[in-house]
C-alpha cells in the first residue's frame, strides 16, 4: 500500500494534456513505426496500437513527477519497515499520473533471466498497491471510473515506454513476449479493480 500512496502523492495538480499530445503519443507512434517495423510481433503491435488509441483518455490525469525505475533497490525502508525514501531519480520525468504504476509488477514477482514469475504474494501486493494508490488520489478523482480506467492505461503506456526506452528499441522475441505478458497482467489485474 505504501508504494501506491507514494506514487499517487507525486501528482502535481496540473493538466497532463500537453504532455500526452507532445510526448506520449509521438513516443508510442515512434515505437510502432521504428521498433516494431523490422521485427513484427503482431500481438504486441496490436496491443501498442490499442494503447495509441486509448492514450488521449489519459489527459484527464494530472501531471505527475514519475520515477521511472521503482524497484526494491531504490526503496529505502526505516527500522519499522516503512518507506523512508525513494532514490535514483535521475531518469524522472513529467508524465500522466500512474505512468510508473506498472513497476508494481517488478516488486510483486520474481524475475529470473528476464522472465517474471508470479508468487503467492503477487495478487495481494497488486491489490494493496491499488488500494494505496486510489486512496491517495485527490478526492475529486478518487471515485471516478474514467480516471481509474485512465490510470490503468497510463500504467500500460509507462511499461511500453520503459521497455522501448530510447536506445533500446530493438527488443528480442523473448523480450517482446515478456512485454506482452506484462501488459496482459496489468490489464487482467488492474482493469477489473478500476471498475469495482
Amino acid at each position: 500500500m505504501q508504494i501506491g500512496r507514494l506514487l499517487a502523492l507525486c501528482a502535481l495538480g496540473e493538466s497532463s494534456a500537453a504532455m500526452v499530445d507532445t510526448y506520449v503519443l509521438p513516443r508510442l507512434q515512434y515505437i510502432m513505426s521504428r521498433s516494431l517495423s523490422d521485427e513484427p510481433h503482431e500481438s504486441l503491435r496490436s496491443r501498442i496500437s490499442e494503447l495509441v488509441s486509448r492514450a488521449p483518455a489519459t489527459k484527464i490525469l494530472p501531471l505527475a513527477l514519475i520515477h521511472e525505475d521503482v524497484n526494491a533497490m531504490n526503496i529505502i525502508l526505516d527500522d519499522a519497515n516503512n518507506i523512508a525514501a525513494l532514490v535514483d531519480w535521475e531518469a524522472a520525468s513529467l508524465l500522466p499520473l500512474g505512468t510508473n504504476g506498472w513497476c508494481i509488477r517488478f516488486l510483486s514477482t520474481v524475475n529470473r533471466k528476464r522472465v517474471d514469475y508470479e508468487t503467492e504474494n503477487t495478487t495481494p501486493m497488486a491489490a494493496g498497491f491499488w488500494r494505496g494508490f486510489v486512496d491517495s488520489l485527490p478526492a475529486e478523482l478518487r471515485d471516478r471510473n474514467d480516471v481509474l480506467d485512465a490510470v490503468v492505461t497510463a500504467m500500460q503506456i509507462g511499461l511500453v515506454m520503459y521497455e522501448f526506452w530510447p536506445g533500446n528499441e530493438g527488443l528480442s522475441a523473448v523480450q517482446m513476449d515478456q512485454c506482452l505478458a506484462r501488459l496482459d497482467w496489468l490489464e487482467e489485474t488492474f482493469r477489473p479493480m478500476s471498475r469495482a
